[in-house]
């Protein structure tokens, strides 16, 4: 029976040792009245640190993490890791943000909107010091996770 026991130790410690932590996440979910910088932070660095802002699943093939999170609208963040096929326990975190200074003046796009025979290359700015304008061009809205 001690044999049994053993070996049923034995083979549990691999499983122990492949464990992934669930991502660290900060700040804490909550309600702020301001922008916010979400950092992740993961043991081991090793590990792909995914996450989303949609609402959708995590996968393998979910955003990457490699620099913090900015966050100027109510959002629920979900975060994994994977490392050698192991999975990490999922996080979801809402972060709520009210407030009027939360978002910059609307972009002005240069040159103007209209049909072009040629391609064009487009400016977007803005008014608000320090305001990072993200845009897509297939229609859907943009997020934080849209390019700059």
């Amino acid at each position: 029976m001690h044999r049994i026991a053993l070996l049923l130790a034995l083979l549990a410690i691999p499983v122990a040792a492949w464990a992934l932590d669930a991502p660290n996440v900060k700040p804490a979910g909550g309600t702020y009245d301001h922008t916010v910088s979400v950092v992740i932070k993961q043991k081991p660095k090793e590990a792909d640190v995914r996450f989303s802002i949609d609402g959708s699943a995590i996968t393998p093939l979910s955003s990457l993490y490699d620099h913090p999170i900015h966050l100027a609208a109510t959002t629920t963040l979900r975060v994994q890791s994977f490392l050698d096929g192991v999975a990490s326990p999922e996080v979801v975190v809402t972060y709520v943000i009210t407030g009027v200074n939360n978002v910059g003046a609307t972009p002005t796009f240069s040159p103007a909107p209209g049909t072009y025979a040629a391609p064009v290359s487009v400016a977007l700015a803005s008014t608000t010091p320090g305001t990072s304008i993200h845009f897509s061009i297939d229609g859907t809205e943009p997020t934080v996770a849209s390019p700059t």
